[in-house]
């Protein structure tokens, strides 16, 4: 009985180290595809913010074809459906990243480094909001004073709601900081 106990303890060790392994070999391969969902949602934002600045600087030729015109109006609203997403997504995703447990000043350092990044994609997610109401206006030339009014206080709610999550998120990352005991020989800059 005490040789299928210790045989049994050992097959459970062994199986255990291997369910270890696994788990950091799919964490490995989260960590990959979050990545790539970064770049891609990078490279969307920055797309749709070169459309919004060619739509900006060629305002006055494109209003002078019909065709050209209702195109880039369509392509605006989509920009702004996805700095919409984006902008939900990146404040998602700084709430994580502030929440998430640090047990090491490399991890605290790195929250802080990724909570700044995030917070910069929130900003320009937020500007290609901005811009794309704007410009929505401006080609739909849309002067109704109760549309000029929506515009106005949609862009002011999304800026106080982003700028309410982000203040909330750092406000948590700074008490985490404060909070934050270093091992005796090594020490961080709060």
């Amino acid at each position: 009985l005490s040789v299928f106990s210790v045989m049994s303890i050992m097959t459970s060790q062994y199986f255990l180290a291997e369910i270890n392994n696994e788990l950091k070999l799919v964490n490995e391969k989260l960590d990959n595809i979050l990545e790539f969902l970064y770049g891609d949602k990078k490279a969307e934002l920055l797309s749709e913010i070169s459309f919004a600045r060619y739509a900006y600087e060629n305002y006055t030729s494109i209003m002078k074809h019909t065709e050209l015109r209702v195109s880039v109006i369509s392509n605006i609203y989509q920009s702004k459906k996805v700095a919409m997403k984006d902008i939900e997504f990146y404040l998602r995703d700084l709430e994580r990243i502030v929440t998430k447990e640090t047990k090491s000043s490399d991890s605290l350092n790195n929250c802080v480094n990724d909570s700044v990044q995030v917070a910069q994609s929130i900003n320009l997610s937020l500007q290609l909001f901005a811009l794309c109401c704007l410009l929505e206006a401006l080609y739909g030339e849309n002067t109704d004073a109760s549309y000029v009014k929506y515009i106005s206080s949609d862009l002011k709610l999304q800026n106080d709601r982003c700028e309410k999550r982000i203040i909330a998120c750092f406000s948590g990352l700074q008490e985490k900081i404060k909070n934050y005991k270093g091992t005796p020989l090594k020490k961080i800059d709060k």
